[in-house]
């Protein structure tokens, strides 16, 4: 057993499967989380414990906590999905907040290099509770993935390592007008202000951005109620509030972060009807850019675009260093966008004769 990042005691692996030892470990996921640095708002607390209560309460947890003496130097939430099929289940491990969070990341204590061998002994020692493990979409930028891969291999794992999803991102300089020109041709201001024009025609039309509670959770519901097009470009287009259990993963999230100050709401308005909005975060300075969307009946005054200029018109007057419009290479992100973040993902393969016999009668 590899020594602490103290260089006295050994590390030490805890297996925690119940909500009630998960919601415990919340003082030292902070800690945790604030010592390792992560700027990915889909790592805090109230964004994963949410997510857990609305898509996890009913599946068995697999959290491994890495321990040196009483320091937290590690912790990796997975949450167990059984498939059936032929007779036969196999288990996969997949972390908390995949599927709805954008960029996830590893919380390895900077400080314990040792961190990623002791996850990686514990997932081989732990192999008789799993088939495969997917890590999909890890902040790649500090290196992490390649890390317990190689952590993984060394424990005799099976392990792929590969790019998931491009980030693109803007970094803000503060003179939006500046920006504006050197970004947008003269041509399109021409026409983005022809379109302003109309939208301030109309009885009622503001820009309007909101962080309060109780404001966020109100314009929450006006994002559920809005009819949106079904399709982007003839790419289908489903958003992700529109079941009911991830309605009720949106309200909890929205209520935790913007008491925090990380929810950010930009929207475009006449009177009672919303026209666009931008469904973001505001974290370590940074604004990240999660979803938006439009009304159709206004397709050709270009709602969305009017809002993410507005939005970005803020975001300057603000200081903010970056916008980052998160995972996907959209069309319309390229028009903004100057830079790239990428995320990786892990695939973890049992080598067991069991868990090898599983996926290959299933497929996988």
């Amino acid at each position: 057993m590899a020594a602490g990042w103290h260089g006295v005691t050994p590390l030490q692996t805890e297996i925690v499967r119940t909500a009630a030892e998960w919601q415990a470990l919340e003082p030292a996921w902070r800690r945790l989380l604030a010592d390792c640095g992560s700027d990915s708002p889909f790592m805090t607390w109230e964004w994963l414990e949410p997510w857990r209560a609305a898509f996890a309460a009913d599946r068995p947890l697999l959290v491994l906590v890495v321990r040196d003496g009483r320091d937290v130097a590690a912790i990796l939430p997975l949450v167990v999905h059984a498939y059936r099929r032929r007779k036969l289940v196999q288990r996969t491990l997949r972390p908390f907040g995949a599927g709805l969070s954008d960029r996830l990341d590893l919380l390895l204590h900077p400080e314990c290099p040792q961190a990623a061998t002791a996850l990686a002994r514990a997932l081989a020692d732990l192999r008789h509770d799993w088939d495969r493990v997917e890590l999909p979409d890890l902040a790649a930028d500090r290196g992490l993935p390649g890390r317990l891969e190689t952590a993984l291999a060394g424990a005799g794992l099976i392990v792929e390592r590969e790019p998931a999803s491009r980030c693109p991102c803007l970094p803000l300089a503060g003179d939006f007008e500046h920006f504006y020109r050197q970004q947008v041709s003269a041509r399109t201001r021409s026409k983005d202000r022809a379109k302003l024009r109309k939208f301030n025609a109309m009885p009622g039309f503001q820009f309007r951005s909101c962080r309060d509670r109780d404001d966020c959770l109100a314009e929450l519901e006006r994002i559920f109620a809005m009819q949106e097009s079904s399709s982007y470009h003839g790419t289908p287009r489903v958003r992700p509030f529109d079941s009911e259990r991830a309605r009720e993963f949106f309200r909890d999230a929205t209520e935790r972060l913007s008491n925090q100050g990380w929810l950010l709401l930009n929207l475009a308005e006449a009177g009672d009807e919303l026209l666009a909005y931008e469904f973001g975060f505001l974290y370590h300075n940074r604004y990240l850019d999660y979803y938006g969307g439009y009304s159709p009946a206004h397709r050709k005054l270009s709602p969305g675009r009017m809002v993410m200029l507005n939005l970005i018109e803020r975001l300057c007057a603000a200081g903010v260093s970056e916008l980052d419009f998160l995972r996907g290479a959209e069309e319309w992100k390229s028009d903004w966008a100057t830079d790239c973040r990428e995320n990786e993902s892990l695939r973890i393969a049992n080598p067991g004769l069991g868990s090898r016999l599983r996926r290959l009668l299933q497929g996988s």
